[in-house]
């Protein structure tokens, strides 16, 4: 039998003619200290971790190209999941992995429509290369109380859409909450579609 300092991660009891495999994770699922048997005493996940945690470092820009092997393979290994794209070959998909830059410089365009003296209502929309392509974002549309029901944001999108084809925007997107059932089916009219990736936001604490 095993004896151990400290819990099991789901509180059962591990005995030793499981396949070495099995016991070997079973081990490092321990919240503690694992021994088995009279000998050595293993250290548990977190503390392993906290001893030999990788070093993180910020590449010089001169050496980006070290990550294009990696992005390659990411895309490799991505792209059968979206089978209604393009499936590129190996050659194909190395051409699209570019040199990341350092920097990129991005560009807001306000495209409105106007009223007397103010506006009906305005999209605001960022244009930006981060070194995979330019990317459309719609930040925010809004339209005044007012000037509603009369076809002003359906306006301001295909405008938006315009602009995103003028510049040969190869991405382009837009955020919104999925209960908004109006602002939904608005950017659906427009063009803008439902996407599989579930997206996570960081906020600072």
């Amino acid at each position: 039998m095993e004896r151990r300092v400290g819990g099991g991660a789901d509180g059962e009891t591990r005995t030793r003619d499981l396949p070495l495999t099995r016991r070997l994770l079973c081990q490092l699922s321990y919240v503690g200290i694992v021994c088995v048997g009279e000998g050595p005493c293993y250290l548990s996940t977190s503390e392993y971790i906290a001893q030999v945690a990788p070093s993180v470092e910020r590449l010089d820009p001169s050496e980006h190209d070290l990550v294009r092997p990696l992005l390659l393979e990411l895309y490799e290994y991505e792209q059968p999941f979206f089978s209604d794209h393009p499936q590129l070959s190996h050659e194909e998909l190395g051409e699209t992995v570019q040199a990341v830059p350092a920097r990129f410089q991005g560009e807001n365009v306000i495209l409105a429509v106007r009223e007397g003296q103010g506006l009906a209502g305005f999209c605001w929309c960022v244009l930006f290369d981060p070194g995979t392509g330019l990317e459309g974002e719609v930040a925010e549309v809004y339209v005044a109380e007012g000037s509603r029901q009369r076809g002003v944001g359906r306006a301001l999108l295909d405008a938006a859409i315009a602009l995103f084809r003028e510049r040969g925007v190869t991405l382009g997107y837009v955020w919104t909450r999925g209960e908004n059932d109006a602002a939904v089916k608005l950017y659906q009219e427009a063009g803008f579609t439902p996407n599989r990736q579930l997206v996570l936001t960081w906020y600072p604490s």
